[in-house]
């Protein structure tokens, strides 16, 4: 079997094409795969007292851009405002009476910082494991 040059390079062109596309869809399916994981890692960190429960609610994973090649997924405050909350109990505030120090501060809970750390962690891990499945 003889091939042209020009249907050699469309042979690659295509199978290169294919794999490209083999790999996206995988590396998509990992960042979804890794922000619902995330979600849960920063809720499963809620250290304070959440009574109405529409804090850890309002915490949802939201795609913010997607085209054929790129996905960006962010896990996020959408309902209720309640993303308001996110830095004061991350980092805590100053109290009415004033001040930023003990015992006029109110104590920070982190919880989002964890979330970051694992996407961080695990995306590369999560993406490498998805290919390979795709395979």
């Amino acid at each position: 079997m003889s091939m042209s040059p020009d249907e050699m390079a469309e042979a690659l062109r295509h199978a290169f094409q294919q794999e490209s596309q083999r790999v996206n869809e995988a590396a998509k399916r990992a960042v979804k795969k890794t922000a619902k994981e995330t979600r849960k890692v920063v809720q499963e960190h809620f250290t304070f007292n959440n009574c109405t429960g529409k804090y850890a609610k309002a915490l949802t994973v939201s795609t913010e851009y997607e085209d054929s090649f790129d996905i960006r997924q962010i896990v996020n405050f959408k309902k209720n405002k309640q993303y308001l909350l996110t830095h004061l109990l991350e980092y805590g505030h100053a109290m009415k009476r004033g001040g930023r120090t003990l015992p006029f501060k109110a104590k920070a809970y982190p919880h989002m910082i964890y979330g970051q750390e694992y996407a961080e962690e695990k995306l590369p891990e999560n993406i490498r494991k998805e290919i390979e499945k795709s395979k």
